[in-house]
């Protein structure tokens, strides 16, 4: 009784190709690639480059901030335990507690527009362009890198900018600062 269906199923199967036979060959069925039934295109926006900005080696800023992780750095540079201070958005300040006096530093990620008076061209730094931030305090100074030359001066993520008052030698402070975060900071994927 089982001998029947048994029979008639490895027929059925033979037909259908689910089964081979060695009395005849067939021919082999091409696969069959599924599609989307609907395809949606990424539009990706695409920007210009900002005049005069050059990055070459650009840069992610994380989002959000965690300005804890910039209190070691900072601390290393001045030489004095970096307090932070309330921060907003995009932007980190930290108090340094010299012994002759107390003064601040902050660290944010977008400039002034290029021409700005304070923001004076310099060496450029890691391949990018940098600009010095200058004002009337001599114990202040500031230094502004570039990190991607598709946003502008004023967007979150266009430039590291670091600017503080410091106890001695307030531009190379600033600089040391500046380059422990830039290599921190991660690589934009190419």
């Amino acid at each position: 009784m089982l001998a029947r269906p048994a029979a008639l199923l490895l027929t059925a199967l033979t037909a259908t190709g689910c089964a081979t036979s060695t009395a005849s060959p067939r021919a082999e069925l091409a696969p069959i690639r599924a599609e989307p039934a609907t395809t949606t295109a990424v539009q990706v926006p695409t920007r210009a480059r900002q005049p005069g900005i050059m990055v070459g080696s650009p840069k992610t800023v994380p989002t959000p901030l965690d300005c804890a992780t910039y209190v070691p750095l900072i601390s290393r540079a001045t030489g004095v335990k970096a307090e932070p201070l309330a921060e907003s958005a995009g932007l980190c300040r930290y108090r340094l507690p010299y012994p002759r006096a107390t003064t601040n530093v902050a660290v944010f990620f977008r400039a002034e527009p290029p021409g700005t008076p304070s923001y004076v061209p310099t060496t450029d730094h890691f391949g990018n362009t940098s600009y010095q931030v200058v004002g009337p305090d001599p114990a202040a100074c500031g230094l502004a890198v570039a990190l991607d030359p598709y946003l502008a001066p004023h967007e979150h993520g266009s430039h590291l900018t670091v600017l503080g008052s410091f106890d001695s030698a307030p531009c190379p402070t600033a600089k040391k600062i500046t380059e422990s975060i830039f290599d921190r900071l991660p690589d934009t994927p190419g």
